[in-house]
């Protein structure tokens, strides 16, 4: 969540953070969404074709910069 919020401030752009489990369909249909964690922790996600279009993995060289 850091480095999106990193991102998203150096492009001055705004986001609005919100739990998995509060977004409503008609929602995601009108916004582009990100979703943090695995499917097996998140069973909204389950039901959504898998992409890997954006993937950002946190090694241990990398996590916590």
């Amino acid at each position: 969540m850091y480095n999106l919020t990193r991102l998203y401030d150096a492009h001055r752009t705004t986001f609005l953070l919100k739990r998995s489990l509060l977004v409503t369909w008609d929602e995601a249909q009108m916004r582009n969404l990100i979703f943090l964690g695995s499917r097996a922790e998140n069973p909204s996600l389950r039901v959504l074709p898998s992409t890997v279009d954006f993937t950002m993995v946190a090694t241990p060289e990398s996590a916590g910069w």
